[in-house]
């Protein structure tokens, strides 16, 4: 997936087919243990006209789907679980401020000063208020 912003561009980058076909072993050759696949979330600084990478980490889950960017806030749909709210105004750091639960796959997002409404499926509509303090408890 690949959303943009101004001068960021925010792109979700996934394992290939073939690993998730064939699975991966559980350790590798030096007997590490081998991680599951993950999506990588990458954030691309365009501001100098170059392809300026400011973060990549994996995201801890497949199949994310990047939903939109507004007011420094990245929405992303974590499939069979809910919508996260990044704060992406630190491109080097970004960090999650909200998580809604949605029962059904969070398809579409539109904005509206600082409500966000994220439509999903038969289950309707969910509103985010981008402006409310994190709700994510920082350990």
């Amino acid at each position: 997936d690949m959303v943009g912003d101004g001068n960021m561009l925010y792109l979700t980058l996934r394992p290939g087919y073939a690993y998730s076909w064939y699975g991966a072993a559980e350790v590798d050759s030096a007997g590490s243990p081998v991680e599951e696949p993950s999506d990588t979330l990458n954030l691309i600084d365009l501001s100098a006209d170059t392809l300026n990478e400011r973060f990549a980490a994996p995201v801890g889950t497949y199949s994310s789907q990047l939903m939109g960017v507004y007011k420094n806030r990245l929405l992303v749909n974590i499939p069979g679980d809910g919508m996260i709210a990044v704060d992406v105004s630190n491109p080097d750091a970004p960090e999650g401020q909200h998580f809604l639960r949605t029962l059904g796959w969070a398809t579409h997002v539109a904005f509206q000063g600082d409500q966000a409404f994220i439509a999903a499926g038969n289950f309707g509509i969910y509103e985010l208020d981008l402006s409310a303090p994190s709700s994510i408890l920082r350990l």
